[in-house]
C-alpha cells in the first residue's frame, strides 16, 4: 500500500495489515534446486552437438550475408535501370 514500515520492530504493514517478506526459503530452494541441475547438465554437454550447433549458426549467418549483398545487388541494377528510363522519357518528351 505504500505505508511506512519499521522492519526492525514490525513484520507487517500497519496500514493494511500486509505482511512484510524480505526472503522466501522455498524460493531459495527452488533455486539452489534450478542451479544445480543446470550446472550439471552444463558438465554432461556433448562436444559434437556444440559443434554442430556452431556450424549451423555460421552457415546461416553466411546465408543471410550472401541473401544481404544479392537483393542489394539488385537494387542497385533495378535503380540504375529506372533511372536510365526515366533519362530517355525525359529527353523524349522534349
Amino acid at each position: 500500500c505504500g505505508a511506512p514500515v519499521d522492519i526492525r520492530r514490525d513484520n507487517v504493514c500497519s496500514h493494511c495489515r500486509s505482511p512484510i517478506v524480505v526472503l522466501d526459503p522455498d524460493a531459495v530452494q527452488d533455486a539452489l534446486d534450478n542451479f544445480g541441475e543446470r550446472a550439471s547438465r552444463q558438465e554432461h554437454l556433448n562436444p559434437h552437438a556444440v559443434a554442430d550447433a556452431l556450424v549451423a549458426n555460421e552457415r546461416a549467418k553466411s546465408m543471410r550475408s550472401r541473401e544481404k549483398r544479392r537483393s542489394f545487388l539488385e537494387e542497385d541494377i533495378s535503380d540504375l535501370v529506372l533511372g536510365g528510363i526515366e533519362t530517355v522519357w525525359k529527353l523524349l518528351r522534349r
